[in-house]
């Protein structure tokens, strides 16, 4: 991954972690507990996200195994769209918590989006699955974490995101022309690039780095 995408997924994950964590404020923290589950995200104590991988993957396979009973039964456009509702959306919903995570654990989302794709197109697992993915046009697990964050990220610069995540980011620096490494087509000049960070005082435990005893 380019070094500037790098750069802005560590600071969006930050800022995402800690807007979900802190948007309900009735929310109880207990270090007894090992785990806990806030907006169907599964967090564990160190934030290695295994669980909740797992327990998304395992809920697409069981989805996945239901709508091959009847692919035989419908086209390819209904089971693109069935895909979309039940496999999909899963893979996607609140998918930014995972960004920064190592392969290794995003691994089984990755598989599910190769199963659904063998899927929809009948494809025996010998195939290979890239081509795949790009006649569906479904980026790989990586770059929709990616995606979904700077999607966020330009909502916010341009006003358009809800006010909890404006309030967590501002402007520090604005430099009028720049050179930045876009994937595919090398270094290109930035006329304008602005550069933000996340103001002192703000953590996931709502006003401080150190979590409450």
């Amino acid at each position: 991954m380019p070094k500037c995408i790098d750069v802005h997924v560590n600071f969006l994950l930050v800022l995402l972690i800690y807007s979900q964590l802190t948007l309900y404020k009735n929310i109880s923290y207990n270090r007894t507990l090992e785990n806990t589950t806030d907006l169907g995200v599964q967090l564990d104590a160190e934030l290695s996200m295994r669980e909740h991988v797992s327990k998304v993957a395992s809920s697409c396979f069981y989805q996945l195994r239901r709508l091959r009973q009847i692919r035989r039964l419908v086209g390819l456009e209904v089971t693109v769209q069935l895909v979309s509702a039940f496999i999909l959306s899963r893979l996607d919903y609140c998918n930014s918590v995972l960004a920064g995570l190592p392969r290794c654990t995003t691994e089984p989302l990755q598989r599910v989006l190769n199963a659904a794709a063998r899927l929809v197109l009948n494809l025996r697992l010998h195939e290979h699955i890239t081509p795949a993915l790009q006649q569906l046009h479904w980026l790989p697990i990586d770059y929709r974490i990616t995606y979904k964050l700077c999607l966020i990220m330009h909502f916010v610069h341009t006003s358009r995101a809800p006010q909890y995540l404006s309030d967590c980011v501002q402007t520090v620096a604005r430099s009028s022309r720049s050179r930045i490494w876009i994937s595919g087509r090398g270094h290109v000049e930035s006329r304008m690039l602005d550069i933000i960070e996340v103001p002192q005082g703000t953590g996931i435990w709502g006003g401080g780095s150190a979590p409450p005893p």
